[in-house]
């Protein structure tokens, strides 16, 4: 009962924010500079920080709606700039999902699949375009396994990823793109995404890649509960429960940089929600506050900050 009226004060008294950013200040600064069409001080910016940044700011930015028609009036202006065909390039595969809807293939009609195609092959050309110019930007191998995944071209995607880590052998969006694709509604299998997890999950210093493993355990669920809801738990409580909680107890979070700490919290988070563990989940929602990330909380059609608190309460 008291959950109930929690859920009803907080339904009308919080605002459903959500700050895709994580609290990197250059997201803001870059938001200003395109709104005033300062697109070469944007390129300057992009060109001037880490890999891992790169691929934020480009989420941050081109995965919204209100920045889409401003991308593309900068690559109508400077077609052959490394950034704004990277910007352009995202934004179009942005795009090209909405039009696809996160529905399975069977449910997609052919209008969407054409649509689909249409701005994935657009997003593709742009970043091969790009290439021409800078033949050794992780970036833009990233960006390509996303691309060709969704054009199920999957030897095109296995050269993008292999270049991406001879390149960046940590890259943090790629690891996650190769993630998604290699699962069985997608381009690979169980036993794939297996091999994989196992392989890079290790790789890095400080311990981000581990949400390889995470994306790998929430895969396996959501395969079970389309079939049967109650195997799915079953089977997430009896195989995974203990390892999640002893990688969550293990993980060195100061020796990761806040933005990127965020895409662990939302995944270890989702992962205790769907394992009925309120406790650990509400103190990772505090830690999130309105720093959420799209997916994996799309599953449960969280938007911001007020559906995740109202999630904490279920």
């Amino acid at each position: 009962m008291l959950n109930t009226f929690k859920k009803a004060y907080l339904a009308f008294t919080l605002k459903n924010d959500v700050n895709r950013s994580f609290d990197f200040p250059v997201v803001l600064k870059v938001e200003e500079l395109i709104k005033q069409r300062k697109f070469a001080q944007v390129s300057e910016i992009y060109s001037s920080l880490k890999n891992d940044e790169k691929t934020l700011l480009l989420d941050s930015i081109c995965l919204r709606d209100d920045f889409i028609y401003l991308i593309q009036e900068w690559h109508d202006i400077d077609e052959h700039n490394h950034a704004s065909s990277l910007f352009a390039a995202t934004a179009n595969t942005f795009l090209a999902w909405k039009i696809r809807s996160g529905k399975r293939a069977k449910q997609v009609n052919n209008e969407q699949f054409e649509g689909f195609w249409k701005k994935l092959d657009l997003a593709k050309h742009q970043i091969y375009t790009s290439l021409k110019s800078h033949p050794d930007c992780s970036e833009s191998y990233a960006r390509l396994i996303r691309i060709h995944m969704g054009l199920e071209e999957k030897e095109e995607m296995l050269r993008c990823f292999d270049k991406l880590i001879s390149l960046d052998p940590t890259h943090f969006g790629g690891h996650m793109f190769m993630c998604n694709a290699l699962t069985p509604k997608w381009l690979g299998s169980f036993e794939e995404l297996e091999e994989f997890t196992k392989s890079r999950m290790n790789q890095d210093d400080h311990g981000l890649l581990i949400v390889l493993y995470l994306i790998y355990v929430m895969e396996m669920y959501h395969e079970l509960e389309d079939v049967n809801p109650t195997k799915a738990s079953e089977v997430l409580m009896k195989d995974y429960r203990n390892s999640v909680v002893e990688i969550y107890e293990e993980l060195d979070i100061k020796a990761i940089p806040s933005y990127q700490r965020y895409y662990l919290s939302n995944y270890f988070s989702y992962l205790f929600y769907l394992m009925d563990d309120y406790k650990q989940l509400n103190k990772e929602i505090d830690y999130i506050g309105k720093n959420i990330s799209f997916y994996p909380w799309a599953f449960r059609g969280v938007e911001g900050y007020r559906d995740l608190k109202l999630i904490g309460l279920s």
